[in-house]
């Protein structure tokens, strides 16, 4: 569920979208925060239902927009310690959208998301991570921190890679740094 979050959040603010993209992106993101916390809650057929057709919306916005620097972070640390994908994509979510949001045209469509959701939809995210019980940060997810210290350089080469090239706004290698010390560490993201 947060994994499809990720892609409707991802394909959302990707500028390589388009119209179609964008709409299935933004319907899939306002569906999935809405009807995640029911189905974990209460499995019913019609929550289920709910899922599985925003993850599809969501599943077809990215794969024709593209995701972001969520999959390029998640990827690496995922293949080093062997987390699940959706755990580090939901991890690393929030920590990104507070990163892209310095971008006009991306904040602008976080806001937009936000007026039809009644709320901040960084917080919104932030607030369904918790009620879901995932980790806020790869430290608490169990990441050892003299193997998060010693693996540094090749997370961050592996960062850079994939789906971070395509993300809203350029990563430089010396951002990818400070953000990796954020999602470790659960510090605010603040440059």
């Amino acid at each position: 569920g947060m994994d499809a979050l990720t892609h409707a959040l991802e394909a959302y603010i990707n500028k390589t979208g388009n119209d179609f993209t964008y709409a299935l992106a933004k319907e899939a993101a306002e569906g999935i925060l809405e009807w995640l916390p029911v189905s974990v809650k209460t499995g019913s057929k019609e929550s289920r239902e709910k899922m599985h057709n925003f993850s599809c919306m969501a599943g077809m916005a990215f794969s024709n927009s593209g995701l972001g620097m969520v999959h390029g972070v998640s990827h690496a640390f995922g293949g080093k310690y062997n987390l699940a994908h959706g755990l580090a994509n939901a991890i690393v979510l929030p920590y990104s959208m507070d990163y892209n949001k310095k971008d006009k045209e991306v904040r602008e469509k976080y806001e937009k998301l936000s007026r039809i959701l009644g709320g901040d939809v960084i917080e919104k995210v932030k607030a369904l991570q918790k009620e879901l019980g995932i980790a806020s940060c790869m430290k608490e997810a169990g990441v050892d921190e003299a193997s998060y210290k010693a693996d540094f350089d090749f997370l961050l080469q592996n960062s850079m890679k994939g789906s971070t090239a395509v993300n809203p706004i350029p990563v430089p290698v010396s951002d990818m740094e400070k953000f990796l010390d954020c999602i470790y560490y659960g510090k605010k993201v603040e440059f």
